[in-house]
Parts: C-alpha cells; sequence; structure tokens
C-alpha cells in the first residue's frame, strides 16, 4: 500500500504540468478559433448551415479560451499577491 506524502515541491511539479497543459489548450483553442471565425465570415452570406456550424464552433473554441485564460490570469495574480505580502522572501 502506498501512502501519499506529498510535499510542496510536489505540488509545485504538477502544477507546472497542469499550467503547461493550460497553456497549451489556449494556443490550441486560440488557433482553432481564428480558423472557425475565418471559415464562418466566408459563409456569412452564402450558406445559412455552415454559417451557423461555424459560428457555434467560434463559440466552442471561446469557451476553451476563456477558460484558459481565466486559469493563467489566476496563477498569474496570486503569485503577484504573494510576492507583494512578503517581498523579502
Amino acid at each position: 500500500m502506498m501512502t501519499a506524502n506529498l510535499e510542496k515541491r510536489d505540488f509545485k511539479r504538477m502544477f507546472l504540468y497542469l499550467d503547461m497543459l493550460v497553456i497549451a489548450i489556449f494556443a490550441v483553442s486560440l488557433v482553432v478559433l481564428i480558423k472557425d471565425a475565418y471559415v464562418a465570415g466566408f459563409y456569412e452570406q452564402r450558406v445559412d448551415t455552415l454559417y451557423s456550424t461555424n459560428f457555434w464552433a467560434m463559440m466552442r473554441d471561446s469557451v476553451f479560451v476563456v477558460g484558459a485564460l481565466s486559469w493563467i490570469f489566476y496563477r498569474y495574480f496570486r503569485v503577484q499577491v504573494r510576492e507583494f505580502q512578503d517581498p523579502w522572501a
């Protein structure tokens, strides 16, 4: 049986991997959002069903972009608040 004795270093490593995953999700979602916005703009006046499909794809991509950005800002400002609380550490 394995006991979970996680140290602060282990949590930092897990959050580093999680942060890298979130940044990758942000980058991929942003690229796909730009592609879907281009395609939706191309079909805007031509085919209503394709425009609607790509518009909803843009909404899907926007959810991932906003979620990733909120995580990135949360982690950034959390570190900044910690720096201001103890600037000499």
